[in-house]
């Protein structure tokens, strides 16, 4: 795919239909596996030292070409720094990276992600705010049960196992923190992760 000469372009749409759809099953079965092992009481924390605003806009930057094919103005703010912070740094990734590719996922062309560190006392947290179609309140906590789709019906817009924000979750919980939703002041959705350092 890389070699763009050297393939017809029926060949390349095909090739990369089949590359999107191994990515779609790798992130399946990661996530799978993931479920299991916190579901199993094996999910262990690696904890590491790590600068948590250059992780998060090293994110960013690596989730920016995908920002950029949906039209979508994808930008980093960092509000204070928590530096070297003892983290999960897979982990970590994993949660942040979910919460930014939900926020592309629900966000319609033109619109607007931002993606924020702030420090606060003794804890810092790591912000994804978008101009994308929300979750009414009510509905809110449902999204982190696992399996669980706001969209069930058979035309649903939106792909998705219903696991993601139920992994992060555990995820953040097992780092001392939690994930919280709330309506965005940009009107959309605004997802925070609450770590203490």
């Amino acid at each position: 795919l890389s070699e763009e000469h050297l393939l017809p372009n029926g060949v390349r749409l095909e090739l990369a239909r089949i590359r999107r759809n191994a990515n779609r099953l790798h992130v399946l079965v990661s996530d799978i596996l993931d479920f299991t092992k916190i579901e199993a009481g094996r999910a262990q924390v690696s904890w590491e030292m790590a600068d948590v605003g250059k992780l998060v806009s090293e994110l960013v930057g690596d989730a920016s070409a995908a920002a950029r094919a949906r039209g979508i103005d994808l930008s980093f703010e960092e509000h204070g720094s928590a530096g070297e912070v003892p983290i999960d740094r897979g982990k970590v990734e994993k949660i942040v990276l979910n919460l930014i590719g939900n926020a592309l996922k629900f966000t319609p062309r033109g619109g607007r992600v931002v993606v924020a560190i702030d420090v606060i006392d003794d804890r810092f947290e790591v912000s994804v705010t978008d101009t994308g179609v929300g979750i009414p309140k009510d509905q809110q906590a449902l999204v982190f049960e696992r399996f669980r789709q706001l969209d069930a019906s058979a035309t649903r817009k939106y792909e998705g196992t219903g696991l993601g924000l139920a992994i992060a979750r555990d995820i953040a919980r097992g780092h001392g923190g939690d994930i919280q939703l709330m309506r965005s002041p940009m009107g959309g959705l605004r997802a925070v992760i609450h770590v203490p350092v």
